[in-house]
């Protein structure tokens, strides 16, 4: 990912995360690099090749370079921040929202008193059965 942030585009084995991230560019001069799939020197040697052939072609490789760096963009550790935060907001609503639940299904509930009769303290151990 950091190789196609600075448009250098990347020589691959599909394997992994390398497959899920980088399109060869043989698909329809689409793609963000070069990918070969055999575990084997002549697999590497052939995207090698492929790519030293785009490489000859200033229009083509500058298309491939920004194609990865657009590409390169949607994983930035400000986007994966923005997702977590999204996440722990969702959680901390849910949490909100099941404390409220069972402080109003307590309450309710005869067999429960709090030691100074106000309600329920969720989390504080001063509620009592009887």
């Amino acid at each position: 990912m950091i190789g196609l942030r600075y448009g250098a585009p990347p020589l691959v084995r599909a394997t992994g995360g390398l497959a899920d991230t980088v399109t060869d560019d043989a698909v329809a001069r689409r793609g963000t690099g070069f990918v070969f799939t055999d575990y084997n020197s002549a697999a590497l040697l052939a995207g090698l090749r492929r790519a030293l052939s785009v490489y000859r072609r200033p229009d083509r490789w500058r298309a491939l370079q920004r194609r990865g760096m657009r590409q390169a963009l949607q994983f930035s550790w400000a986007r994966s921040a923005e997702s977590y935060l999204a996440l722990y907001q969702q959680a901390i609503t849910l949490r909100k929202e099941a404390v409220t639940r069972l402080t109003r299904m307590l309450a309710d509930d005869p067999a429960f008193d709090s030691p100074d009769g106000d309600g329920l303290l969720i989390g504080t151990g001063q509620g009592t059965l009887r």
